[in-house]
């Protein structure tokens, strides 16, 4: 099988032209009409979930684990030796 799975990693946009749509135009090119559209995604976010299930995003179906990030720190750290 081909890769059909994609983790876009953000879009920003400069807190001028926030809520007027150049965030969500460039999203729906990237996802939408690009190359992967038909690709599985993922995406981690604590502050954009007003537009994401307009993209088609929508909670984890029944195959998606995650294990969260841990705190840095003796017996925390999360990065691989």
């Amino acid at each position: 099988h081909a890769a059909t799975y994609a983790h876009p990693c953000g879009v920003f946009a400069s807190r001028g032209h926030r809520g007027r749509g150049p965030g969500e135009a460039v999203g729906r090119c990237v996802i939408d009409e690009g190359p992967g559209a038909a690709f599985r995604r993922s995406l981690h976010t604590d502050d954009a979930h007003g537009p994401l299930p307009q993209a088609g995003f929508a909670a984890p179906d029944h195959a998606y684990m995650e294990r969260p990030a841990r705190p840095a720190g003796p017996g925390g750290s999360g990065a691989v030796r």
